[in-house]
């Protein structure tokens, strides 16, 4: 009920909170980021399947002491309040205080534009711009996109209370749009045997030896974990030709906040890996999360085949049938 209930050193203030109106953007961002964000690691919330009441119990919030505004009067409600309220606002928002509010850090970083733009403060959004390749004036329009003109510091952004990108990483958004990514056989075979040595690590790295040669394990189970899927089983073996088969099946639907996660730890992951390898891994990754929602289906199962040649193979199911209780879970998959 008051500060001092949770930590005696905090002064006896009745707790308040400030909300934006269910709706608006910065609200959906907040429950996204702050609210999913805080407990999608709870084991309690991990384990429900279903997406829906899964952000359902990520989201709830006491009505006793939050109100919820709309965002004209957001900055003026939380002026005039009490002392101890905590108000959800916008980087704009914020800036409209002219100093008289205090950004709270969260995990121990401040909501400012240096920890924005270097990816420490993780309570931000980006905003990305989709063109059509081969539109008329499409080509024009990426070449001004893609200008310092525009997206850097001294452009528009600034002004918009939008955070530009640092030079770094807006050289290296020209450069991908530039080039794309290319995969070449070669890069595709040495995924195949750091995965290889990835499942070899997991069921059988602690009572045998691995294989010489195989030493970087990629950490692609993890990332199909957060995309929702965990490792069922794997059928390998090594020999001259590396053979393997890695088998998922779904554990939870994805909510849209989960999607932006996702989105969110493959981008750090390209900063942290780059090359081809790990590329094709995000690659699969994306494409089996695109798969995923088609028409009141969902990819309830995913087997990637390494030899003789690269395939994934998804076995497609009505959408919210937990695993386990569809006809196809104990009878031949259909895959495509």
């Amino acid at each position: 009920m008051r500060w001092a209930d949770v930590d005696p050193a905090l002064p006896a203030q009745d707790i308040r909170f400030q909300l934006p109106m269910r709706g608006e953007g910065s609200r959906a961002t907040f429950d996204a980021l702050v609210l999913q964000g805080g407990c999608r690691n709870e084991p309690a919330v991990r384990q429900v399947f279903d997406a829906q009441l899964r952000t359902a119990r990520c989201v709830a919030t006491r009505t006793d002491r939050v109100r919820e505004l709309p965002g004209a009067q957001s900055v003026k409600a939380l002026l005039e309040a009490p002392v101890g309220t905590v108000g959800v606002l916008s980087q704009r928002e914020f800036s409209q205080a002219g100093g008289q509010l205090v950004g709270l850090a969260m995990d121990g970083v401040p909501p400012s534009a240096d920890a924005i733009a270097q990816e420490s403060y993780e309570f931000s959004t980006s905003y990305w711009l989709y063109a059509r390749r081969g539109a008329r004036g499409v080509a024009r329009l990426l070449a001004e996109a893609q200008s310092d003109a525009v997206i850097g510091p001294l452009g528009p952004l600034p002004a918009l209370e939008l955070v530009p990108l640092p030079s770094d990483e807006r050289e290296a958004q020209r450069a991908a749009l530039a080039t794309g990514e290319a995969y070449s056989a070669g890069s595709v075979m040495g995924w195949l045997s750091a995965t290889i040595q990835d499942a070899w690590h997991m069921f059988a790295g602690a009572r045998q030896p691995m294989p010489a040669g195989m030493t970087n394990a990629m950490d692609f189970t993890s990332l199909m974990d957060i995309a929702g899927y965990q490792i069922t089983g794997v059928q390998s073996s090594i020999g001259i030709i590396p053979d393997a088969v890695m088998m998922f099946g779904i554990a939870r639907e994805t909510s849209d906040a989960d999607h932006l996660y996702l989105e969110r730890i493959l981008y750090h992951d390209s900063l942290a890996r780059p090359g081809a390898i790990a590329a094709t891994q995000r690659r699969i990754i994306r494409s089996i999360v695109g798969a995923r929602d088609v028409g009141g289906f969902e990819v309830s199962k995913v087997e990637v085949d390494f030899l003789p040649l690269p395939k994934v193979s998804l076995t497609v199911t009505p959408k919210g049938v937990a695993p386990g209780t569809h006809p196809l879970d104990s009878g031949p998959s259909e895959s495509e």
